[in-house]
């Protein structure tokens, strides 16, 4: 917001001060000239600052990378440029990413920002989710490393989306069964492209192809239940429901935090969520509401 508003105001005084101002009605022309060049140059900066937007969350993360840490600030400028997201789309879907686990986190990021780009409907879903699950892991006081790996895992859940064609992901209203079918594999597709990291998440690598499972062994893709279902997964599982709740989809709006804890509350009731990771997750979040409110 403040570099083409200020680039704007520069061009502005330079040209003010290049081209003396005219005496009569002359001026009102020239003063209009130089809003417009103004408001020309602010467009065209914005336009291009919409393109590393959705990526600046990749310049603030503070995950553990395996091996070698990528440059935060290369991997954002190089995946800034939209061309290059969607060849890294078409790449992922033929041959994943590379095996070098360093090489893989820089490549996996930038497709997080392809995401982005590819189911613009939920942009900035994964990044909250990571969020989310980070909060609740601390609230259930895992340790440093699980914790770490969860960041991983819920920042990677819909990577498989990426293979789900557009025109289902973005289309207005709910899908029909072969649409639902293509949506169902994203777990699976997922694990397959983020493979090179699998043994570095170590046993919770399942937690990307697991996320849609339900507590009482009616999700999918495996239909596990109860404990079977990796702690983490059920972790990713719960916020990932309430950011869905929560953000505009193509077939509803937005629900209000309280809503979206009913029908959590309903969901844990009928079995399909773990009904301790509801409550405590509610719980957190109300918390975290009170004190916004209050500062």
């Amino acid at each position: 917001m403040l570099v083409p508003a200020t680039a704007a105001v520069a061009v502005v005084w330079a040209l003010g001060r290049a081209t003396p101002a005219p005496d009569g009605p002359s001026r009102i022309l020239w003063i209009g000239w130089l809003i417009g060049v103004g408001t020309l140059v602010a467009l065209l900066l914005e336009r291009l600052g919409r393109r590393v937007l959705p990526l600046a969350v990749l310049l603030q993360l503070s995950l553990n990378f395996p091996d070698q840490a990528p440059s935060r600030f290369a991997m954002a400028r190089t995946a800034g440029n939209v061309r290059r997201l969607h060849e890294r789309i078409d790449a992922a879907k033929a041959r994943g990413v590379d095996d070098d686990p360093a090489s893989a986190a820089r490549q996996i990021l930038e497709l997080v920002a392809a995401l982005s780009a590819h189911d613009r409907k939920t942009r900035g879903h994964s990044e909250r989710v990571r969020a989310y699950a980070d909060m609740l892991a601390s609230e259930l006081h895992l340790d440093e490393d699980d914790r770490d790996r969860l960041r991983w895992a819920a920042l990677l859940h819909d990577i498989g989306k990426l293979h789900v064609p557009g025109r289902i992901l973005n289309k207005p209203g709910k899908p029909d069964p072969a649409e639902w079918e293509r949506l169902a594999a994203h777990p699976a597709e997922g694990a397959a492209i983020a493979a090179p990291l699998l043994p570095w998440l170590g046993r919770w690598a399942t937690t990307i192809e697991q996320h849609h499972e339900r507590f009482d062994g009616t999700g999918y893709p495996d239909k596990l239940a109860g404990d079977d279902i990796p702690l983490l997964a059920r972790v990713v599982s719960v916020v990932d429901m309430f950011d869905a709740l929560t953000t505009d989809r193509t077939y509803r709006k937005a629900m209000t935090s309280a809503a979206a804890y009913k029908v959590m509350v309903d969901e844990s009731r009928k079995g399909w969520r773990e009904p301790i990771l509801v409550d405590t997750f509610i719980d957190l979040h109300r918390e975290l509401a009170r004190q916004r409110a209050a500062s």
